[in-house]
């Protein structure tokens, strides 16, 4: 369960810098 919560954090940071980098 943490191994995948981790994960899922990892794709939500990757996908802020993604829209941060947009703007």
């Amino acid at each position: 369960l943490i191994s995948i919560y981790g994960e899922a954090l990892k794709r939500t940071e990757e996908r802020v810098k993604e829209l941060k980098s947009r703007k």
